[in-house]
């Protein structure tokens, strides 16, 4: 007698795929609020800082008459402090309630649960707090405490403007002296302001890559349905028999095959499920062996992975899915264990390496299959086609096929489309999260930058217009350099998107799928038009503000 040992991973598939798409999740929630909290740090680092310097006279008034360093300075921090604490409040509710349901709904298409079990957790809260107070109250009480050190009737004037200095770009003079006065005076103010130029540009990089990763997952995940049952999978339905019931039974089913008027065409082949284990997770494997290799290209479209070659069966070895040579990271010419039901094992080596966007395959032919299991093939299935690939004529095949006593399964495509389906529209929502909250920091990220940089030059734009400066040359004073951070920031964020994206795609599909190609130039042009149009918003916002710019008050501000 023989004992077989199995966990739940093992002989429970529902277990296994659930604890898989926890570790995807863990994974997902390790990387998008290091990107977002990286972003909300220099922003909120920027803007506390500002506030500290637009308070610069208050404070030195209040000092003036008599408030000790440590009062003044808890003025600055209660506000800063108290930024912090609303902040964390309202994103712990978003973060613990709402997005959990939205990305629950997204993993649990297959699983049947009632509802999302929310969890609080304390630790996480405590350390979005710390995270929050450093980027506020410590940037606060940095900028206070470097004020407060200056004597107090220093402190009652406005800080002085950033001394300039020689760039790098007046050196060659064929490229500095072919430039006009106002392209020479935004080159030196954007090493001017070297803290302000780093943040912005790193901001909208980030923004952008998220962006890029939003839209990738989109187009990654809905370019899986053409690719997997339009060009690769060309069958309908594979129905399987016990080809050890009665002969007349098996009869009963060739016969309904080959009389049934809506099959347009068939195929024998031996139709099986293995197994392999990677980690604690058990990863199923269809097991196919066409009866004529020729015929197979009818039914499914083996390809190179690397190549789009055709690919063909012979007795040097198995073809392998792509994603289950990603998953057990072998190649061609390498061997990959599988488990039978038994739990013993067998060695693939492995001739080629098909694309296969959906499950894990085992394609070999007759004599291959004899050498690995050591037994022929037990042919106990048809690859159907039928003359209507409709939803209602393959349910009707599959009802009828059903009836049979010999009869075991219908493994329909179109039921496997519905739900790969399911989950990328439920993932489609995530997706949806994602790029709301990208646009949504992309805009705050130009908007709280550009207005830091027109209020910490109020004197600068009105000594322009004092000196005749056209309304337009005003403004393109401060979007020119806004306009050339947006441009790098972009570019930095192209190539960060990039390798965001494939990160996230290497994580975020179900163990048994595989993403099309998703970064394409309409995704990246996408990216590109919305930053440039947040950018363009901004710009129409703060127009009115330096138009309303009171160039007396500003210039006498300091009397």
């Amino acid at each position: 007698m023989n004992l077989l040992i199995q966990s739940r991973n093992d002989f429970n598939d529902g277990y296994n795929q659930f604890g898989e798409d926890s570790q995807r999740i863990d994974a997902l929630g390790k990387s998008f609020p290091i990107l977002f909290f990286l972003i909300a740090i220099l922003v909120s680092f920027t803007t506390m800082q500002r506030m500290v310097e637009e308070k610069r006279i208050e404070m030195g008034t209040l000092r003036a008459l008599g408030y000790t360093k440590g009062e003044v300075m808890r003025e600055v921090l209660l506000y800063s402090a108290g930024t912090a604490v609303l902040g964390t409040v309202f994103g712990s509710g978003l973060g613990l309630v709402l997005l959990p349901k939205v990305i629950f709904q997204a993993y649990a298409a297959n699983f049947d649960f009632t509802q999302v079990q929310l969890a609080w957790h304390p630790w996480l809260i405590v350390l979005s707090l710390v995270i929050a107070l450093a980027s506020t109250a410590l940037a606060a009480w940095l900028a206070a405490r470097a004020a407060l050190k200056e004597i107090t009737a220093q402190l009652m004037l406005p800080k002085p403007p950033s001394s300039g200095s020689r760039i790098f770009l007046e050196r060659i003079g064929f490229i500095w002296h072919h430039l006009s006065f106002s392209k020479k005076v935004t080159a030196r103010n954007l090493f001017r302001y070297k803290s302000r130029m780093f943040m912005t540009i790193v901001g909208i990089a980030g923004a952008t890559a998220i962006l890029i990763t939003g839209f990738g997952i989109r187009d990654s995940l809905n370019g899986i349905i053409d690719h997997q049952f339009k060009e690769i999978v060309h069958y309908d339905a594979i129905a399987v028999y016990n080809n050890k019931a009665t002969d007349t039974q098996v009869k009963r089913v060739t016969d309904f095959i080959t009389n049934d008027p809506h099959v347009k065409k068939d195929a024998t082949a031996a139709f099986s499920q293995v197994y392999t284990t990677n980690g604690n997770t058990k990863e199923n494997i269809q097991v196919l062996v066409p009866k004529n290799t020729a015929t197979l290209k009818n039914y499914i479209e083996l390809q190179d992975s690397k190549t789009n070659a055709k690919l063909s069966l012979n007795s040097q070895g198995a073809i392998i899915s792509e994603k289950l040579a990603k998953t057990h990271h072998v190649q061609k010419g390498d061997y990959l264990t599988v488990h039978l039901a038994d739990g013993t094992t067998r060695r693939v080596k492995i001739k080629a390496i098909t694309k296969m966007y959906v499950g894990h395959y085992l394609y070999m032919n007759a004599s291959y299959y004899q050498q690995v299991f050591h037994q022929a093939p037990s042919y106990n299935a048809q690859l159907i086609t039928l003359t209507s690939h409709g939803q209602a004529q393959v349910n009707q095949f599959a009802a009828d096929f059903s009836r049979l006593n010999a009869s075991v399964q219908v493994v329909q495509a179109a039921e496997s489309k519905r739900t790969v389906t399911k989950i990328l529209s439920n993932l489609n929502n995530l997706v949806i999260v994602i790029i709301l909250s990208a646009s949504l920091l992309s805009f705050v990220v130009l908007y709280t930058l550009t207005n830091v940089n027109v209020s910490e030059r109020m004197r600068e734009l009105s000594t322009l217009k004092v000196l005749g400066f056209y309304p337009k040359e005003v403004l393109m004073y401060i979007y020119r350099e806004t306009n050339i951070l947006t441009g790098v920031g972009i570019a930095t964020g192209l190539a960060a998107g990039w390798g965001f994206h494939a990160y996230i795609m290497s994580v975020l599909p179900p163990e048994n799928t595989m993403t099309a190609p998703g970064v394409t130039w309409a995704n990246l042009l996408i990216s590109i038009i919305l930053t440039i149009l947040f950018s363009l918003i901004v710009m129409f916002m703060m127009n009115r503000k330096i138009q309303s710019v009171d160039m007396l008050e500003a210039l006498k501000s300091v009397d």
